[in-house]
């Protein structure tokens, strides 16, 4: 069982401090989720296939991600450890005029066509085009979730069921992280815990015995409560599995009540080290600060 870090702290600063603690404990990898000074322009691609989705004036602001990007990856690499990037499924820069500018990628109801192949020829190009930013990227984590531009859990006007989407979706990253050599896992958090979506994207990844399968050491988000992620149980029967631990105290309050979760961790430790799982993650989010 490895170690390793994910973080949505990706500011060059924080970076730093991540780097040296993951390398004093002997991390092997790294999972970069984002700059939180630059989300305004998520994600760091220029979309150069598709003009005019990047406004002219968010453009220096993509360039600056992406120079952040190549740093975080060039102090990790050289640290001995693994760069990973966090994809997210249907993450296009927020805009009112998308149907008006890129009409194929949408059905009659307003949606996107998940059975358009244009949809994911746009997934494609923009991991190509992430490959291109940073060739020392070792791995992509995919997410299907709340954090996208279009979430698949909300879409109601669809020729085909979730679960065939969600198929598309997997078998569609992997085609490309596959054929570029590098490794992919697949995340069972889900937009508003959304049952049907996670059963989709567990039954894909099974299809690929060599995508990692990850979850948070519980279902549902870091209740103290809860036993082991049963999921992920389950998945250590076909697939390599990562596990994630809330290590910032993002869904205890940060403490402001007095809160310990090294008996729990200790169980679910040592539960992740029987199932014989890849990764054991730390987890530093500040995504629910607010």
């Amino acid at each position: 069982m490895k170690l390793s870090f994910s973080t949505d702290y990706g500011s060059p600063e924080h970076w730093d401090r991540l780097v040296a603690f993951a390398h004093e404990q002997g991390a092997a990898r790294l999972v970069y989720w984002c700059d939180p000074n630059l989300n305004a322009v998520n994600p760091p691609l220029l979309h150069r296939k598709y003009p005019g989705l990047v406004r002219d004036e968010d453009q220096p602001g993509v360039l600056r991600y992406q120079e952040r990007m190549r740093q975080a990856a060039a102090k990790t690499v050289a640290a001995g450890m693994e760069f990973w990037y966090v994809f997210q499924v249907l993450e296009v820069p927020k805009r009112t005029d998308l149907q008006a500018l890129f009409p194929g990628w949408f059905n009659a109801q307003g949606e996107p066509d998940m059975n358009s192949e244009i949809v994911y020829q746009l997934i494609r190009d923009q991991l190509q085009e992430l490959l291109e930013v940073e060739p020392r990227l070792s791995g992509i984590e995919l997410w299907v979730m709340e954090g996208a531009a279009f979430k698949v859990a909300d879409l109601k006007y669809q020729t085909l069921s979730l679960e065939e989407i969600c198929m598309r979706i997997v078998d569609t990253v992997w085609e490309v992280v596959s054929r570029a050599g590098r490794r992919m896992s697949v995340d069972l958090h889900t937009a508003a815990g959304n049952a049907e979506t996670l059963a989709g994207l567990f039954q894909a990844a099974t299809r690929h015995p060599e995508i990692i399968i990850s979850g948070d050491n519980v279902i549902g988000d870091f209740s103290l409560c809860l036993p082991f992620n049963a999921h992920l149980q389950r998945a250590a029967a076909t697939n390599p599995v990562t596990v994630h631990f809330d290590v910032n105290g993002e869904y205890w309050g940060r403490n402001f009540v007095p809160t310990s979760a090294l008996s729990q961790y200790a169980a679910h430790i040592e539960e992740a080290r029987r199932l014989g799982v890849e990764y054991a993650d730390g987890r530093v989010a500040s995504s629910h600060n607010q």
